[in-house]
């Protein structure tokens, strides 16, 4: 039985409520046209921020690509110039005076042979190719005691925890001597010729070109040869390495890690024309990241303001579709005082009349957020599509399904709340009183 009543009421509410519509199509239309602008412009704009958010994110992305294939371009770069610029970092003993190896040209003091071992078998990443060698100027008695510079190398010590790399300076075999070109020229000296050095025989494996540097009067044999010559087994006076890529214009942090594992030296570094080339291209690949960083920041600034703006619009479509809906609401029940009070009289509790125009407000919320979003949609579809831009969406990627349902819920329940204190006006007038106000 109470089933029955409340379908009937219901049923009475409902014709109350299309009654009213029908009556009152313009002043119902025109609700509805104040809540579709209001939701339409807030809907477009929220369509264009996002529009521009994937817009910005994939001119990012383009750009990002663009980087990255440029640093990798420019790393594989860095490889073949670290190979090209040759040794350009010196390990030596930390009583070293770097005044005296500038004026003579070798260094004089000496440390274990092993520290090169000691280096290889560390966790070091920022140096590759490690050469121990021993250097003196001495005289060459057997060449009228002519001053050269005599250098012992063996091969490159390999680091343990890398992958085996190619040597780029070849060991001298035992028993083998290489020249500098200003000795082979004076000496009249040929690769293969027989030479002796302060009494032990050597073959003349290789004369190197001129270099135009203390080279082209220098003199190579195998490291134990010259050690055992210059009285100095076991001991080495230098450790010659390359700095790897990522350490390149780095020599503090190459110095750190060195000596963090040979804390009795100190390093240096040789700069030359390809190093110079290798920074110039660091620096460019520096520039290219802090250029998209820049870019990314701008582009964060801009869609900060453009999403306060957002807000703004968006807030001032609420309120202004609020305030027009319960503006037009209390015209409403001004206007119809009279009925208000021959439908009380007739029977119609209070409750019935909250209903009629609370739920009048909720479908003029439902249809303006639908044809409002519609609108909008159509709207940006239309913006998008005459901005020729290979970032521009398919209409497939602008609608929301999210957006929609989050404007048809919310609408509908704002127009009910600013429709609630006309309602309420509506039925608390006293019957008697309204129709004798009129």
């Amino acid at each position: 039985m109470i089933t029955i009543q409340f379908f009937v009421r219901m049923t009475n509410t409902w014709h109350l409520i299309l009654s009213e519509i029908y009556h009152r199509k313009f002043h119902f239309g025109f609700m509805v046209f104040g809540v579709m602008t209001a939701v339409a412009c807030s809907t477009s704009v929220i369509m264009l921020l996002t529009i521009h958010n994937v817009q910005t994110e994939q001119i990012l992305r383009s750009k990002r690509q663009v980087v990255q294939n440029h640093t990798e371009e420019l790393e594989d770069q860095m490889r073949k110039i670290s190979k090209g610029m040759g040794f350009n970092i010196v390990i030596l003993p930390e009583d070293q005076n770097l005044n005296e190896l500038y004026s003579n040209n070798y260094a004089s003091k000496f440390m274990p042979e092993s520290y090169a071992s000691k280096l290889a078998e560390s966790k070091i990443v920022t140096i590759n190719h490690l050469l121990p060698t021993v250097e003196q100027r001495i005289r060459w008695p057997e060449r009228n005691n002519r001053t050269v510079f005599l250098v012992g190398i063996r091969g490159q010590v390999p680091i343990t925890h890398r992958q085996p790399q190619k040597p780029i300076a070849q060991t001298v075999p035992l028993g083998q001597i290489v020249l500098g070109s200003e000795i082979a020229m004076v000496e009249n000296l040929k690769v293969g010729d027989k030479v002796t050095l302060k009494g032990e025989k050597f073959t003349v494996s290789q004369i190197h070109n001129t270099r135009g540097n203390k080279d082209d009067i220098t003199i190579w044999i195998h490291l134990l040869t010259a050690q055992r010559m210059l009285k100095k087994e076991g001991l080495i006076n230098a450790i010659w390495a390359i700095e790897c890529g990522c350490a390149l214009t780095d020599l503090p942090k190459i110095t750190r890690e060195i000596l963090a594992y040979l804390p009795d030296t100190q390093v240096i570094e040789k700069f030359t024309k390809a190093q110079a080339r290798a920074n110039m291209r660091m620096e460019a690949a520096k520039l290219a990241k802090k250029t998209l960083k820049q870019e990314k920041i701008h582009r964060q600034h801009l869609e900060n303001e453009r999403r306060t703006l957002a807000s703004s619009v968006i807030s001032a479509s609420v309120v202004a579709g609020g305030i027009w809906i319960a503006f037009l609401s209390l015209i409403n029940v001004r206007d119809r005082r009279s009925e208000i009070g021959i439908l009380r009289a007739i029977g119609i509790g209070s409750s019935q009349i909250i209903k009629l125009f609370l739920f009048k407000s909720i479908i003029v919320g439902f249809l303006g957020a639908m044809l409002g979003y519609l609108i909008g949609l159509l709207v940006v579809i239309e913006l998008n599509a005459s901005a020729v831009k290979p970032s521009s969406l398919l209409p497939t990627q602008i609608f929301s399904w999210r957006l929609m349902l989050l404007i048809v819920v919310c609408v509908p329940v704002m127009a009910a709340v600013s429709g609630w204190l006309p309602a309420f006006m509506a039925a608390g007038k006293d019957p008697a009183v309204a129709l004798r106000e009129d």
